[in-house]
């Protein structure tokens, strides 16, 4: 039994856009934030899973001038086309680090992908 024209059509873009997906994700930085009343422990990881870096700090103005200031050299030094942003919903501890980043001109024009 032979596919219909239109489904084989369906199944063939679906693995191009697969495709795209995946070049773009190898050159994709991934950041975890774990988030808590007094400090963010932030974990930086590439494409192939390894751990760029680890490191804390405080759940303030200047902790996210500091995470903020950590992530442009990464992605610059790196050469990083996209950037995919993770963090625990903690209560209210999160939002102002989310709309920070959010709000920055350098990932929103460069090369924010997701920010959760």
């Amino acid at each position: 039994m032979s596919l219909p024209q239109s489904q084989g059509h369906c199944f063939i873009g679906f693995l191009i856009y697969l495709e795209s997906e995946m070049n773009s994700m190898l050159n994709t930085l991934f950041v975890g934030i774990d988030v808590s009343k007094r400090n963010n422990v932030v974990r930086f990881t590439d494409s192939l899973g390894d751990t760029l870096t680890v490191f804390s700090v405080p759940n303030n103005q200047d902790g996210a001038n500091n995470l903020l200031e950590k992530l442009r050299n990464t992605l610059v030094s790196n050469d990083f086309q996209n950037v995919s942003i993770g963090m625990e919903s903690t209560s209210i501890y999160a939002d102002h680090l989310a709309i920070f980043l959010r709000n920055d001109d350098f990932l929103k024009n460069g090369v924010l992908k997701s920010l959760f």
